[in-house]
């Protein structure tokens, strides 16, 4: 697999195709996580997946640290060029927003000590969607539009480096109308923040706090 550090951030090249459905575990893994046998749907949510390692109790880690998150294109992609500062800018959004959710009830460190989780996330199958057009004045919004794409996070022991907690969140855009002459294959930002909810709901609630 051929990798590119570019702005910051780790450009994948995959293999593999996103998989959306209800089957019995995730089958159509990207790379990024290391086992997928394990990681089964959510009966809540279509789209979601978890795993939960029953030989850690999550509630024994006390504080997270969170590290830079990577990017793995669809494997389509080969070729075609996408602007890496403006996936740049997307990646540091969603960084930032888990972050600032995480913190309402969770100490975030900077460097791995006891009892601290890991968090490594990637965008996945990534699949841009084309770019926001303003019909009316023709001019294109300068954010990147995810059209397709999973987020994969794991929770790392960080003595261990066993996998505690895992999830996957997957997305297709549909075209929708943003604004008065506005169209864009999937509101990128909007995602970001919606997954960094959906993870942080998802460690309450592991963690008994409502």
């Amino acid at each position: 697999m051929k990798t590119v550090k570019n702005f910051g951030i780790i450009l994948f090249l995959g293999s593999s195709l996103l998989f959306f459905g209800c089957a019995a575990h995730y089958s159509k893994p990207s790379g990024f996580l290391k086992n997928y046998g394990r990681i089964r749907p959510d009966k809540r949510f279509q789209g979601v997946y978890l795993e939960k390692n029953p030989r850690y109790n999550i509630r024994q880690f006390n504080a997270y640290q969170m590290l830079p998150v990577q990017v793995y294109f669809h494997a389509g992609l080969r070729g075609r060029a996408v602007d890496s500062s403006e996936l740049q800018v997307l990646t540091d959004y969603f960084f930032k927003e888990l972050k600032s959710d995480l913190r309402a009830n969770y100490k975030i460190v900077d460097e791995p000590t006891e009892n601290v989780l890991l968090i490594r996330a990637a965008l996945t199958d990534v699949v841009p969607g084309k770019a926001a057009l303003n019909t009316k004045a023709g001019v294109s919004a300068p954010d990147f539009n995810l059209k397709e794409g999973a987020l994969e996070v794991e929770f790392l022991d960080s003595r261990t480096n066993d996998r505690v907690f895992a999830m996957i969140f997957t997305y297709k855009g549909t075209q929708l109308k943003q604004a008065p002459g506005l169209t864009t294959w999937g509101h990128s930002k909007d995602i970001m923040r919606i997954w960094a909810q959906q993870i942080k709901e998802r460690l309450d609630e592991i963690n008994g706090i409502s």
